[in-house]
């Protein structure tokens, strides 16, 4: 295994390495922290010590100065009888005695007093200075001084320190023995380095961080420069007591050498703090004890650091060889080559992870093959969205219903296109109440095929028995799609579920689908498709794909339904107009002839029965022009809940009462409810009941029979007569047009305006009839429901 810097081996002698520096510098640290601290503490102490041993030296010191100027000051020769009561002395004189007297002290120490000041302080509180000045002492100094004046001898006690002109001294009163005007001598001795002689570390400063600071080091002293100067006044000091005194000390580095100053406040007379008694001592020994245990540590961390490495790249070079031979495998697998062999090398931890790789292959492999198929689901359906967008243009292309259904039954069944092997359409009939079979299309493919087989159906008996299937209004799959106005789609055989005809059942439906279609509210009836042969499943992505088909054809049913009422309710609007300017100047010419003959029949100038048959027409003329008006009026219906026995009941009775001579009868089935406006019915009725009435004039035992049947979606009225009948050319036109009529005396407009009311009751009107064998209208409404929309 080679040792690459991207490698596992690599990182993991590195990691390794860095942890023991880590651990290395940690020991580092608590060393630092533990044993240099206590180190530090215990040297702090000793330089204490020290700075004690150096006061004590001192105090010897001073107490020889102190006994020599007790011995030189109480001579008979040093101090005269007379000097404070001398009042013809001049200054010139004190003076010229006070420098005889400091030459009496410079012949004994030079060094020692040449620099120092002397005072002769008088018993009564004068002091003679060396100027031969006297003046008046400072009263708490003398009451200073006469607390020590029964004192025998001076010791280091009476030893104080003072600043005069910016300098120390050390100030000892000397009390004179003997002399009746003389108190004490007081000698001032500058603190110079003559006087710490044989201890020139020690210094008298205005405070503990002075720059002039001795440093105690091999070479000679030096002051400090800004930057120590500065690290050494934030360094917080430690307080030290030792034998009943307090110094502050300061632990610090300086030119890489370890230093402790000391410190302790220096007091005058008046117990005020004039400054500080400064030693600093260098520590070499604790700076090179610091330097070699650090590079001991950091030696031996290095040893152990080049020592792991080299274990540790033999010891993992092994153990990590199987795992940069599985790291190929599975690079080369994720180039794409499933079929490489991963070993089972290595650690347990390895052949647990080449295990998972091997099965990561499988399923990579199983991935692989279910990716290839949804690939391939998914071109099918591309394809099949495109054959919907083909099959959606071919239905805005057609002008009328069929030719919508015949468009989608070949999108369903094209080999091009949607690709299913049968396709047929059961039409909703509103006579019958059911759906009823209308059309088959099969798919070429399966036409092919189908010649082959043994046991399918041929397509030409298909075709004649489609007809004959009638989809029972119960509890079936068609029922359950019309009316959760959904697509149901099974993969199953079509024997197995239960769809409402018999006959249906026989056609060896398989993984089958039925789609509802509707005219808005309307039903149009249902296309069922189904792969007989293919055996090809239905998925459920299909189904949302269909819907758009079902959601675009009830749009253009919708769209094209109100393109038609459109028309219609402009080419009624057109009528309107037109006949009631007619009507207007017609009623004003009927109007003069009416004026006219009624006064030739007042005048006896026209008999009464061409009054009579003048005045019946005026009344057809009126008759149709109060149709015309209808029929060209827009009406808003009042839908109510009606009964229709009770309803038919009173139609026929008006017409009864106002016609006894007419065989007019009723033949009622079960009472049944259903949504209409009453008032508008009526007119319908009227109209069909009065062109049967026409019918049968001149016909014997001419009669009409109004039967009703009840149906489960629907109420079914007959209305029968044997009149005159219908020829089959005027059958041939439209007759529920306006202005189509069979007779030619007649406007032509009642079965217009009563299809124009039925069919805004959601109802359809048929007629069946022959010329000479009289006439049936067929009407049929849909029966009440809670929750149905008109």
């Amino acid at each position: 295994m080679k040792l690459k810097r991207d490698s596992l081996l690599f990182k993991t002698i590195l990691y390794n390495d860095l942890s023991m520096l880590l651990t290395g510098l940690t020991i580092v640290g608590l060393v630092v922290i533990f044993v240099f601290k206590e180190l530090e503490k215990n040297f702090s102490i000793k330089a204490v010590e020290k700075f004690q041993v150096i006061e004590d030296m001192l105090s010897i010191r001073n107490t020889e100065f102190i006994n020599e100027l007790i011995k030189l000051v109480n001579s008979e020769e040093f101090i005269e009888e007379d000097l404070f009561t001398a009042s013809i002395r001049m200054p010139e004189e004190n003076k010229e005695i006070y420098k005889n007297m400091k030459k009496e002290l410079i012949s004994k120490n030079f060094s020692l007093y040449n620099e120092s000041k002397l005072s002769i302080i008088g018993k009564n509180g004068l002091i003679l200075d060396e100027n031969g000045i006297t003046s008046q002492m400072n009263n708490k100094f003398i009451k200073k001084l006469r607390i020590m004046e029964n004192k025998l001898s001076i010791t280091i006690n009476s030893v104080i320190y003072d600043k005069l002109d910016e300098k120390f001294y050390y100030e000892i009163v000397v009390p004179v023995v003997g002399n009746k005007e003389v108190y004490a001598v007081l000698v001032e001795i500058p603190l110079g380095k003559d006087y710490f002689r044989g201890n020139k570390y020690l210094m008298v400063a205005d405070h503990a961080d002075v720059e002039d600071i001795r440093l105690y080091q091999t070479r000679e002293p030096s002051s400090l420069n800004d930057i120590d100067l500065n690290r050494l006044k934030k360094e917080k000091p430690k307080l030290i007591k030792l034998n009943q005194k307090e110094y502050n000390v300061k632990s610090i580095i300086i030119q890489g050498i370890d230093y402790n100053i000391v410190s302790r406040s220096v007091l005058n007379v008046f117990d005020e703090e004039v400054g500080y008694l400064v030693l600093s001592l260098a520590e070499p020994a604790l700076t090179k004890f610091k330097m070699d245990t650090m590079s001991l540590i950091m030696l031996a961390t290095i040893i152990l650091i080049l020592l792991n490495s080299f274990i540790i790249n033999g010891t993992f070079k092994q153990l990590l060889m199987p795992l940069e031979e599985l790291s190929l495998a599975v690079d080369d697998i994720a180039s794409g080559n499933l079929d490489r062999d991963v070993r089972l090398n290595g650690t347990n931890e390895i052949k647990i992870l080449s295990l998972a790789i091997k099965k990561m292959v499988e399923r990579l492999k199983n991935n692989n093959f279910i990716l290839e198929d949804q690939n391939e689901k998914l071109k099918d359906y591309i394809h099949r969205v495109e054959a919907v967008q083909k099959l959606l243009l071919g239905v805005r292309k057609e002008p009328n219903d069929s030719g919508i259904i015949d468009t989608v039954l070949k999108g369903f069944t094209s080999g091009v296109g949607l690709n299913y092997d049968r396709a047929i359409f059961f039409e909703y009939s509103n006579e019958q109440g059911c759906l009823v079979g209308s059309g088959i299309r099969k798919n070429r493919n399966i036409l092919k095929e189908d010649k082959l087989s043994s046991f399918d159906l041929r397509y030409e008996t298909m075709k004649e028995i489609v007809p004959l299937i009638k989809i029972k209004n119960d509890d079936n799959l068609f029922h359950k799609a019309i009316s959760e106005k959904k697509i149901i789609f099974q993969n199953i055989r079509g024997y197995k579920i239960y769809l409402g005809s018999e006959l249906l059942m026989g056609f060896g439906l398989n993984n089958f689908m039925i789609l509802p279609i509707f005219n808005g509210n309307k039903n149009v009836g249902c296309i069922l498709v189904d792969n007989y042969i293919s055996g090809r499943r239905i998925e459920l992505e299909d189904v949302e794909l269909f819907n758009v088909i079902l959601l675009n054809v009830g749009i253009h049913y919708e769209n094209r339904q109100i393109g038609m009422e459109k028309i219609i309710s402009e080419r009624d609007v057109a009528i309107g107009r037109m006949f009631k300017k007619i009507i207007y100047r017609r009623n004003k010419v009927i109007k003069k002839y009416t004026l006219m003959v009624m006064k030739l029949y007042k005048n006896n100038k026209i008999n009464g029965s061409a009054f009579k048959e003048f005045r019946d027409e005026i009344c057809s003329i009126n008759r149709e022009d109060s149709i015309l008006f209808d029929y060209s009026d827009k009406k808003e219906y009042n839908f109510e809940k009606l009964k229709i026995n009770k309803f038919l009941t009173e139609v026929v009775e008006s017409y009864v009462r106002c016609n006894p001579n007419r065989d007019i009868s009723l033949f009622l089935s079960e009472e049944a409810d259903f949504l209409g406006d009453s008032i508008e019915l009526t007119k319908a009725f009227r109209e069909i009941i009065n062109n049967a009435l026409n019918a049968i004039i001149g016909v014997a035992n001419g009669r009409i029979n109004i039967i009703s049947k009840i149906n489960k979606e629907n109420i079914a009225i007959k209305i029968l007569d044997n009149g005159s009948g219908i020829s089959v050319n005027a059958l041939g036109e439209n007759l529920f047009e306006p202005f189509s009529s069979g007779n030619e005396e007649s406007s032509g407009l009642g079965l217009a305006i009563a299809n124009k009311i039925i069919s805004s009751h959601r109802g359809i009107i048929k007629i069946k009839s022959k010329l000479g064998e009289g006439a049936e209208i067929k009407i049929i409404l849909n029966r009440y429901k809670e929750d149905m929309n008109v």
